[in-house]
């Protein structure tokens, strides 16, 4: 099943960061976190006919901040907390984690400025579980910058930044399934559709290389209007390179 695959994988990122892994667990365990997923979901997909944005979608793109994390650190790109000397490495590990987990939760309200909804719902629950923690206001107002600004406004800070990159990797013909079967064909279905796995590795040209294999050029829709739109919108604008690679065209390269 892809929800304990992906689950599997998050946990192994996080032998790393003990403390990020032990925090973590908190919320994955936590039954209003599981419910306002498969709220968030329910809104988006049966509602609006999006791509999937409940548990699955949140382990991923846990998964996939986690592996640009390790790039962001083996790279050298300065992590906020650690720079401005608020936070170490395992409390940005702990920020990208769990916002990265909770991202979504706002469309369990509305689709329309997710972002601050989500924010809102979180901020109980990350008090729940982060109090007595070492910086705990640090990592607290942390995470919900990144949750804040994962869609719309602009990833202030590098941990924020990530979280907003790996929320648009997340694109591959797994997560447009269920609104396919609903009946919605357009663009963002086809697109989708048409991507068989993504990537995420130290880049050449540029820090982060996003390594797309898809099947036709459907998927620059995906990769241009999500994908780059979200990294233009972020710290990381400027040091990502994507690679595509489709068969009736070879591989491409674009710069973001």
């Amino acid at each position: 099943m892809k929800l304990e695959r992906v689950r599997r994988d998050v946990h192994e990122l996080l032998e790393d960061y003990p403390k990020a892994k032990r925090i973590f667990h908190k919320f994955e365990a936590d039954q209003e976190v599981a419910e306002l997923q498969f709220l968030a979901n329910n809104f988006t997909t049966k509602r609006l006919g999006y791509n999937d944005h409940g548990r699955v979608h949140a382990y991923v793109v846990a998964r996939n901040a986690l592996k640009i994390f390790n790039v962001v650190r083996e790279s050298g790109i300065p992590l906020n907390l650690v720079k401005e000397g608020v936070g170490d490495v395992e409390d940005s590990a702990t920020v990208v984690a769990v916002a990265s987990f909770l991202h979504d939760i706002g469309n369990a309200i509305h689709r329309g400025r997710h972002g601050t909804l989500g924010a809102i719902l979180a901020e109980p629950i990350l008090t729940r579980h982060l109090q007595g923690e070492e910086n705990y206001l640090v990592l607290k107002t942390a995470i919900l910058e990144a949750i804040y600004s994962h869609n719309d406004d602009v990833a202030i800070s590098t941990e924020a930044s990530i979280v907003k990159v790996a929320d648009g990797t997340d694109m591959t013909r797994g997560r447009a399934r269920i609104p396919y079967e609903m009946g919605k064909f357009d663009i963002h279905a086809v697109s989708a559709l048409s991507i068989k796995d993504v990537e995420i590795e130290r880049g050449k040209e540029r820090p982060l290389r996003i390594v797309v294999e898809a099947e036709h050029t459907a998927a620059l829709f995906q990769v241009e209007m999500v994908l780059g739109e979200k990294i233009k919108g972020s710290r990381l604008k400027g040091m990502v390179e994507v690679v595509m690679r489709i068969p009736s065209v070879g591989e491409k390269v674009l710069y973001f």
